[in-house]
Formats: structure tokens, C-alpha cells, sequence
């Protein structure tokens, strides 16, 4: 929640549409926490270059639970495909949309 807040901060946003959001999120998806093998291996993509380490403790989260990550971060994918990580679990944002919006 605190890295859509932070991301939506920067835009002017209509509060009605953030509301819904959020409750949806609240109301239909599972929290979950970074594991001890999840964090290090965000330290290590981490050192191999890439900045934002929410990002990769998101997606290391992600990983290590089995879960959809969805993104609109092409850098990080990027990134990642660049080291040969694992992008099956990866969905971009649009891609979701289309799929669940529905």
C-alpha cells in the first residue's frame, strides 16, 4: 500500500477512484511478507545494480510465495531479464487490467 501511496502521491489524482482502489486491495488481496531468502536475494539484485530496493523486495516477495507480480516498471523487468532471473511470475500492468478488469 505504501508504494501505490508513494507512487500516486506525484500525480494529481481524483480521491473517489483512490478510495475504490485501495478497498479493493484491502478487501480482496492477501498480505504477505518478504522471507528471510527473499530479502537477501533482493540485496543481491540490489548490488548487481538496480536502485529501488521496494521494488525488488516486491518482487522477491512475490517469488519466493508463488504470487502474481504486477508491474508497469519496464526497467525492472528489464533488469531483471537482463540477469536471467525468472519472469513467470511477472504480469504487466495493462496486461492485468485486460485480463481482470472484466
Amino acid at each position: 500500500m505504501v508504494e501505490i501511496l508513494e507512487k500516486v502521491a506525484k500525480y494529481k489524482y481524483n480521491y473517489g477512484i483512490i478510495y475504490i482502489g485501495l478497498s479493493v486491495i484491502q478487501e480482496e488481496f492477501k498480505l504477505t511478507y518478504p522471507t528471510v531468502k527473499g530479502y537477501l536475494k533482493a540485496l543481491k539484485l540490489k548490488q548487481e545494480g538496480f536502485k529501488d530496493l521496494i521494488d525488488l523486495l516486491l518482487y522477491t516477495t512475490s517469488l519466493m510465495h508463488n504470487l502474481l507480480f504486477v508491474t508497469r516498471d519496464n526497467a525492472l523487468v528489464d533488469f531483471l531479464e537482463s540477469l536471467g532471473e525468472n519472469l513467470e511470475n511477472i504480469l504487466y500492468e495493462e496486461e492485468f487490467l485486460e485480463k481482470y478488469s472484466k
